[in-house]
């Protein structure tokens, strides 16, 4: 077993902080345990929510993903384009906050230089906090996969132009709790409808440049976007619809778990993402969103997701 510290890890990830989230790693052949000390300090803190901080769930996905990442390219025939594949299921099961010591640990299996899947599971203390079936691959040409297509791609036809209900950033911010640097919608373009029996759906729009702090940056140059924060952009779409509902104003909306996710291509800087999320039911206290993110023509994700509502 060898034990990893933050150089080492910075060094096979391209990832720095904030967004950095291992403090140390324990590798043990196909399985590996790491570690991330939360303090108030964490910049995600102040934006998740101000008054009151919780670790946004997709950042302990992206923990356990940063820690198979670095377990998997132990193997020296793996490249070091790595990027998240698919989400088969997550279950968020307790909220971690400032002071916790949160214990991650995964177990590679079907490994090959090209993709893996990967178990995983976060605690604080005894208590399991998530829980996560996920797989890895590794990007087939980086060279055209990472490099951008024309200069701004055309709008696909399966996004819906709609014109009732559109939110500005400062709208947004009146209806979810979500602040800066964790605020990752830029706008609501509106909702509506679709027929008389149909959920309702609607469309958000997020920019997506290079001084994000987010992206994973390659020692070439090339850098992209953690497959991981497009599961949050859904999410964060599905929840300003949800809370904007008159019969829901003041609530909070918490992940409950991501169902299932597909990733078709990593997006890189100067991609415009439109999330299309129809609401397929939305109960008292519960509800199930499909998200797709769209890149011009290209759908590049599709996300399905459960939440709660609280007072």
């Amino acid at each position: 077993m060898s034990v990893l510290g933050t150089d080492s890890i910075m060094a096979q990830l391209g990832v720095e902080p904030p967004y950095l989230l291992l403090d140390r790693i324990e590798l043990d052949g196909d399985r590996a345990r790491g570690v991330k000390l939360l303090s108030i300090s964490e910049a995600f803190f102040t934006g998740h929510f101000p008054e009151q901080p919780i670790m946004p769930g997709v950042l302990q996905v992206e923990a356990m993903t940063q820690l198979a990442t670095v377990a998997w390219r132990q193997d020296s025939a793996v490249s070091d384009y790595v990027i998240m594949q698919s989400v088969r299921k997550v279950k968020f099961r307790r909220p971690v906050v400032p002071g916790d010591l949160l214990h991650l640990e995964v177990t590679l299996s079907d490994a090959t230089s090209t993709g893996l899947t990967v178990v995983a599971s976060a605690r604080v203390g005894e208590e399991v906090t998530c829980e996560a079936q996920f797989t890895l691959a590794t990007v087939a040409d980086p060279a055209v996969d990472l490099a951008p297509r024309q200069l701004i791609a055309a709008r696909a036809a399966e996004v819906p132009v709609l014109q009732e209900g559109a939110l500005d950033t400062e709208e947004i911010q009146s209806f979810i709790p979500h602040r800066y640097p964790f605020l990752l919608i830029d706008r609501v373009e509106g909702w509506h409808q679709p027929e008389e029996d149909g959920m309702p759906e609607m469309v958000a729009v997020k920019n997506l440049t290079a001084t994000e702090p987010n992206l994973v940056r390659h020692p070439s140059g090339r850098c992209w976007l953690s497959n991981c924060f497009q599961l949050e952009v859904a999410a964060q779409a599905g929840c300003a619809y949800a809370l904007s509902r008159p019969e829901n104003r003041g609530k909070l909306a918490y992940f409950m778990s991501i169902e299932d996710c597909t990733f078709n291509r990593p997006l890189i800087p100067g991609d415009r993402m439109y999330v299309v999320m129809s609401l397929r039911t939305i109960r008292q206290r519960f509800g199930q969103a499909l998200g797709k993110v769209y890149v011009g023509e290209d759908l590049v994700s599709v996300t399905n997701v459960k939440f709660a509502l609280t007072e």
